[in-house]
């Protein structure tokens, strides 16, 4: 059986032309291919800054294997279980390789092994931009091309085609103390400028459906009343390819599109989409089109995304729940359901391993209308944060005092938590947390305890704590029969 290679990129592009300079590379994403050819499984991590080329050296390199079958797919997010299912193949005939930008946005894909993808050096900087120009250009020029650019390969080949022969000022003008990213972004940009409305109409409308169906493209296209040859500039200008999907050259392209319009404009092509995706089929996207397209306050499409988060749940989905949790939020006339349905993505994003998004939710959740279910849940949550973010600090009194209004069952699953927090407490902080939990839960124990199982443990622990060891060992040994 041949071995499989999954490949999760941002895009399915076409790869540079040419590599320059990434035998190192090569060789790292090689031996993880390699290892999966033999049996031993793995995945890697490839990131770097947006056009370093992660796609085109991860395509290279499996395209050199013609003994493995490749899966690629591209996406928005990623969803949790991929990075679930990357960890345990090693015993497999197969691998992950995923391409990101910026790792640190995924926590999800923390302790995969990581490939950090650096721009080229000089000499193979001056190889590519000679093998992809179709002219002289200015020895000055050049320089000026290569200095800004920071060996970054697609800078190399759009930076020359967006100024121009004359845009560097022969070489004198000072560059600009701007991201990569936003530079090529500007490039792609200054290439709107020159095309037809229509065709930025076209382009504005597959920038807003990411999955690039091309007959909901068309589809949105003709209730705007645009016909298919606008596709044609676009086309052209290298911005965009129609064929089985509806592809961008670079994420960045998308991003140009996206920003240049005007909010009424987006509103419009999302209204449009929302009306074009068939809703029995994914009703989870129209949903979402409608609620992009929406201005001001409306309960149906904020309850139809609490279905979409409920949905996306159900199968693992808890990026993409929280995502339609703090849109449906926000959309949200009523107060107190406005408040809930924040903390219902507030601790969505906890369990994504976001917990700066989750803090920002929760401080909104927190400044509505919440019940008393919900305040305690809150106060719970915040202790949660608080624990996962400073180790300790100021989360043990949170999560003992939101354990006295929750219901038993979760005022269980508080007090292990705050004997969790007040082990780290007591690493670095005086006086005894863990005795202080122990009493806290002597004194609040909820209802119906006595042969529940997490019960039974926070017994022994109580025991344990501020009896000893050799009291906690009888109800150890009697809960254990």
């Amino acid at each position: 059986m041949s071995a499989i290679v999954l490949v999760m990129s941002e895009i399915h592009n076409r790869p540079l032309p040419t590599l320059h300079g990434r035998t190192r590379e090569t060789a790292a994403i090689g031996a993880v291919v390699a290892n999966a050819i033999r049996g031993r499984g793995g995945a890697l991590v490839v990131h770097g800054e947006a056009g370093i080329g992660k796609t085109s050296l991860v395509t290279e390199v499996v395209a050199g294997h013609p003994d493995v079958r490749k899966l690629s797919a591209a996406g928005a997010e990623f969803e949790m279980e991929l990075a679930f299912a990357a960890r345990r193949l090693e015993a497999e005939r197969a691998a992950f390789l995923f391409c990101l930008r910026d790792p640190a946005a995924a926590p999800l894909f923390a302790g995969l092994p990581q490939l950090a993808i650096a721009g080229l050096g000089k000499r193979d900087a001056e190889a590519l931009l000679n093998a992809e120009l179709h002219g002289p250009l200015d020895p000055l020029v050049r320089d000026r091309v290569i200095a800004e650019a920071r060996g970054n390969p697609l800078a190399l080949i759009e930076l020359p085609r967006s100024h121009g022969p004359t845009g560097f000022a022969g070489g004198f003008a000072l560059p600009e103390a701007r991201p990569m990213a936003w530079q090529l972004q500007e490039s792609f940009a200054q290439r709107l400028d020159g095309l037809p409305d229509a065709t930025r109409t076209l382009l504005l409308i597959a920038a807003a459906e990411p999955v690039g169906d091309p007959l909901l493209l068309w589809a949105a296209a003709e209730r705007l009343g645009i016909a298919p040859d606008a596709a044609v500039p676009a086309e052209a200008a290298g911005l965009l390819e129609i064929g089985a999907r509806v592809r961008f050259r670079h994420p960045l392209v998308r991003s140009a599109v996206h920003r240049k319009a005007t909010l009424p404009d987006r509103r419009q092509v999302h209204r449009i989409l929302g009306d074009v995706v068939d809703a029995e089929a994914d009703p989870e996207r129209r949903a979402w089109h409608q609620a992009q397209g929406t201005h001001g306050l409306d309960e149906d499409i904020a309850a139809e995304l609490e279905r979409c988060a409920d949905r996306a749940q159900a199968r693992g989905g808890m990026a993409a729940a929280a995502a339609f949790l703090e849109r449906a939020a926000a959309l949200t006339p009523d107060p107190a359901r406005r408040a809930a349905r924040a903390l219902a993505a507030a601790r969505t994003l906890q369990q994504t391993g976001a917990p700066d998004r989750a803090l920002d939710l929760l401080d909104r959740a927190e400044a509505g209308r919440l019940d008393a279910s919900h305040a305690a849940q809150a106060r719970l949550l915040r202790g949660q944060l608080t624990l996962y973010t400073t180790h300790g600090e100021g989360a043990l009194e949170m999560l003992l005092t939101a354990a006295q209004d929750l219901d038993p069952d979760r005022a269980r699953e508080t007090y292990l938590e705050a004997f969790m927090a007040a082990r780290w407490a007591g690493r670095f902080g005086s006086g005894d947390p863990m005795a202080d939990v122990a009493r806290a839960y002597r004194d609040h124990a909820p209802a119906g305890t006595r042969g529940h199982p997490i019960d039974l443990l926070l017994e022994a622990l109580t025991t344990l704590v501020v009896e000893g060891h050799v009291a906690a060992v009888p109800v150890i040994r009697t809960h254990g029969h």
